[in-house]
């Protein structure tokens, strides 16, 4: 089945300041309970769950793929946001700096849905947007993922979304050239709100709740062949 996995990446450790972390990303977050790693990364994280994991510079954040259909930004931080889907081959990410959309990709089967901002430094070293993904959230990890033992603590909260979606996005190179497009305006609500699906990651969800059904459809036809 491979990685089925979707969530925030982010520069900096939050471990001492969930507030801030909330505000940060609009979300509301309530304690649950201590899990391991292995928990935390397991496939398909619930709607109503949020699993942290806090390295030494950096916090990682399993969610929801409709908590990962738009892009994230923090002042003076690197964010990654990503959804990875391994047994539909669907693959997107977003990476922003200091609040500026850097890169936007979405892969679906070989073919790239979306692909806006500047290529990253490393991406003619990859064979799809998989490989990006995981390059660069090695890079805004301290260490490497599939280095992080299965026993490490991670924390389980509950989450709920008070996100706001940005109207307009901005897209600018890694070595700061001009902007190419209007400011991203990108802001938190106090009320909370359902995830809104727009851009890339409304496609990306939709291709995957369409592939989902196509593999339990002909799952369903290969067993019935098999029995007649």
């Amino acid at each position: 089945m491979g990685f089925n996995i979707s969530g925030i990446a982010i520069n900096s450790n939050y471990e001492n300041k969930i507030q801030e972390l909330q505000k940060d990303l609009g979300f509301s977050l309530e304690f649950i309970e201590e899990v391991y790693f292995e928990t935390a990364s397991a496939n398909w994280t619930d709607s109503k769950d949020a699993f942290i994991y806090f390295d030494k510079e950096s916090t990682l954040i399993f969610l929801n793929s409709d908590f990962c259909d738009d892009s994230y930004d923090v002042d003076k931080k690197e964010v990654l946001t990503f959804a990875l889907f391994e047994s539909s081959m669907a693959f997107y990410f977003s990476y922003t700096v200091d609040k500026k959309l850097m890169r936007e990709v979405m892969e679906v089967n070989g073919d790239y849905i979306c692909n806006e901002g500047s290529p990253l430094p490393f991406e003619d070293r990859c064979d799809d947007t998989s490989e990006m993904i995981w390059t660069q959230l090695d890079k805004i990890l301290s260490t490497n993922f599939h280095s992080i033992e299965l026993g490490e603590k991670a924390y389980k909260y509950k989450i709920s979304f008070n996100k706001v979606d940005a109207s307009d996005k901005t897209y600018d190179s890694i070595s700061g050239s001009d902007l190419i497009s209007n400011d991203l305006n990108k802001t938190n609500d106090i009320d909370e709100e359902e995830p809104k699906l727009s851009g890339c990651g409304c496609v990306l969800l939709s291709t995957i709740a369409i592939l989902i059904i196509a593999s339990i459809f002909f799952s369903i036809k290969l067993a019935f062949d098999i029995i007649l």
